[in-house]
């Protein structure tokens, strides 16, 4: 009876290291986790993870050929929807003059537009941007005072040939010294003299050949007085 009873208390306590084993081989750490934590699984697409917030780099405005040109630059517009040009002559009330659809790069993008109806005196720009969830963001404010038109001044033909001239007219112009500037679509200067009038109306001639560099194409002519007004015309040289 003794003997029995030793054996069945071996076999119990046989049994019960042989659990305990198991219990603790089962907790122990695997290499490279916490042990009791459990393994947390990040679920956010790659593309999520990657999109940073739209900013506008800068925001400027400049005259360029008798139009406001309003250049903007931007970072991260991969969900823009579409950027609005506003405009004010208060800078307070602004409305949109044009809208722009976003080329949805992830890299710095620059666009630019070309107000060909700019305010007399002082005019302030801004952009809007509209994102896919209607969120807005608005880039810094700019203004552009535009110069006063020159009244009484006239030239033509628009269209002439390198072997031909223009004519340009001081209407009713006090006396004075007038700089004639000659452009290329790209905003380059070509050529620039002065002309030297007196009080009155007198015509001048322009004579294209005296310009090698004008190749066919678009140019614009200037006419600046000695306050500063200007004039500016379009002419198509064949």
């Amino acid at each position: 009876m003794k003997k029995s009873t030793i054996v069945f208390g071996q076999l119990f306590l046989l049994g019960f290291l042989l659990q305990l084993s198991i219990y603790v081989t089962a907790q122990a750490p695997v290499a490279g986790k916490a042990p009791g934590k459990p393994v947390v699984v990040d679920t956010k697409a790659p593309s999520d993870l990657n999109v940073l917030p739209f900013r506008f780099i800068n925001c400027k405005v400049h005259m360029e050929h008798g139009a406001n040109s309003v250049h903007w630059g931007v970072a991260d517009e991969a969900t823009t929807q579409v950027y609005e040009v506003q405009k004010s002559s208060d800078g307070i009330e602004f409305v949109t003059i044009a809208t722009i659809i976003p080329r949805r790069f992830t890299t710095d993008q620059y666009y630019e537009y070309n107000d060909g109806s700019p305010y007399t005196g002082a005019n302030w720009y801004r952009v809007k941007a509209v994102d896919q969830d209607a969120i807005e963001y608005y880039s810094p404010i700019v203004t552009l005072k535009n110069i006063e038109i020159m009244q009484g001044v006239l030239l033509f033909p628009t269209v002439v040939s390198k072997s031909s001239s223009l004519q340009l007219q001081l209407k009713d112009q006090p006396s004075g010294c007038f700089e004639v500037k000659i452009s290329n679509s790209f905003g380059s200067s070509v050529c620039k003299y002065s002309i030297l009038h007196k009080a009155g109306t007198s015509s001048y001639p322009i004579e294209m050949s005296r310009f090698s560099a004008l190749n066919p194409g678009i140019y614009f002519v200037s006419v600046r007085n000695e306050k500063g007004n200007v004039q500016v015309f379009r002419v198509s040289v064949n």
